[in-house]
């Protein structure tokens, strides 16, 4: 009877010993979330449209989830330190990643070394915005339409000059795909920083910028737009011809979404779309980003995740076709 004893008091102080070794991960798993302040990552330095985004995307979260939400620009390699943070983050719901087009479905196709994957590494929670983009020249260049444009391309092929913000930017790959459709091979000006010093000052002749720089450029009649990468004309700039009314299919606008890592448990994501479609849909929200020359969105989960892929085969055809390559 005594060895008998013996071994079913060890069995039970191995029970008990498992039991206590596995409270804290039970007592964990049962915290309410969020328990404590949530950061989003912006990849880009302050002041831009995606760091404006956020923003004011936080501060409606932390009124919602009555938690601080901080918002952490993690600058570098032109974005991908910040979009590779959060990858590699716990999965847990207190580290959320504003994401861009150009980080999330072009980069991993022109440059061999992104350390992260847009699909296996993160989850989607919602597109927040779309971003048109602009045909911009100087008053001093004689186009007035994208059709004078691309008449003045193919008469004299290679002459020319587009800058852009450097190979494989957003500003590039759009206007490759544009001589594409249109059959011109319009000279390409990568450069480090923003070209729109050298465009005011007649050095290149066309390149695409963002809703939010174009707008006060337009307005102040220091560059002419020629037409935007939108579906349909703004309501902030109507007279701007869309691309797709000279070629047809040209649709290119931009986009800013919010990802969460791979792994994140399902009501949590579930919770944050809730949360960020409500507010991108609020009639605040709208006003905000339409004079911004931003369209909120808002979107279920499964419809940006089919958007995002869609987007990502798109971006990587057309990076293979020019052979668009980033090292």
């Amino acid at each position: 009877m005594r060895p008998h004893f013996r071994m079913n008091r060890r069995s039970a102080m191995v029970a008990i010993g498992a039991a206590v070794v596995g409270a804290p991960k039970a007592i964990r798993a049962q915290s309410p979330w969020p328990s404590r302040p949530l950061r989003i990552v912006v990849p880009f330095a302050a002041g831009n449209s995606v760091d404006v985004v956020a923003r004011l995307l936080g501060d409606q979260l932390s009124v919602a989830l009555k938690q601080p939400v901080v918002i952490d620009n993690r600058v570098g390699a032109a974005g991908i330190i910040g979009t590779d943070n959060v990858a590699k983050s716990p999965a847990d719901g207190y580290s959320l990643l504003l994401g861009v087009d150009a980080l999330m479905a072009v980069m991993p196709h022109i440059n061999s070394k992104t350390p992260y994957d847009p699909f296996k590494d993160f989850l989607p929670v919602t597109q927040l915005t779309s971003v048109p983009f602009y045909l911009i020249t100087p008053p001093t260049r004689p186009y007035d339409s994208l059709q004078q444009l691309i008449a003045a391309a193919k008469d004299k092929p290679g002459s020319i000059t587009y800058a852009s913000y450097g190979i494989g930017s957003a500003t590039h790959i759009r206007m490759e795909y544009l001589n594409n459709l249109a059959g011109t091979t319009m000279r390409h000006i990568p450069y480090r920083t923003s070209p729109l010093p050298e465009m005011m000052g007649g050095l290149v002749e066309i390149g695409f910028e963002a809703a939010t720089t174009t707008i006060p450029l337009v307005r102040s009649r220091k560059m002419k737009a020629l037409a935007t990468t939108s579906v349909k004309r703004s309501t902030v700039l109507p007279e701007v011809p869309t691309v797709s009314e000279t070629l047809a299919g040209y649709e290119a606008d931009g986009w800013h979404a919010l990802f969460v890592p791979a792994g994140t448990p399902g009501e949590i994501v579930a919770r944050l779309n809730a949360e960020a479609v409500r507010i991108m849909h609020s009639t605040e929200m709208k006003a905000r980003l339409s004079d911004l020359g931003l369209e909120c969105i808002g979107s279920a989960m499964q419809d940006f995740r089919r958007f995002h892929q869609s987007e990502y085969l798109k971006w990587g055809k057309i990076a293979k076709e020019n052979d668009i390559r980033f090292e």
